[in-house]
């Protein structure tokens, strides 16, 4: 499977709430440290979630495209041999 922005983000999106989550744990539990750390987990989730958006090119999903066709096509002759 290729990493692909559409995969990235979903991943990065269920980081964010998985934080979320632990915010108010700690939130809960009055743990300033661990908020401090949650906080910054946040801020580089963030980070990557703006670098992975970027990534979705009108090149990049062409590219994926051909690849993806090239894949069925190989199958289809591995299918008509077999």
């Amino acid at each position: 499977m290729l990493a692909t922005p559409e995969y990235l983000v979903s991943n990065l999106t269920r980081d964010l709430d998985e934080i979320q989550t632990e915010r108010i744990l700690l939130a809960g539990m009055k743990d300033d440290l661990g908020l401090e750390f949650v906080d910054a987990a946040e801020a580089k989730v963030r980070q990557q979630l703006e670098k992975a958006c970027a990534l979705d090119t009108p090149e990049l999903r062409e590219a994926m495209s051909r690849v993806e066709q090239i894949k069925h096509d190989v199958e289809r002759g591995l299918e008509e041999r077999g």
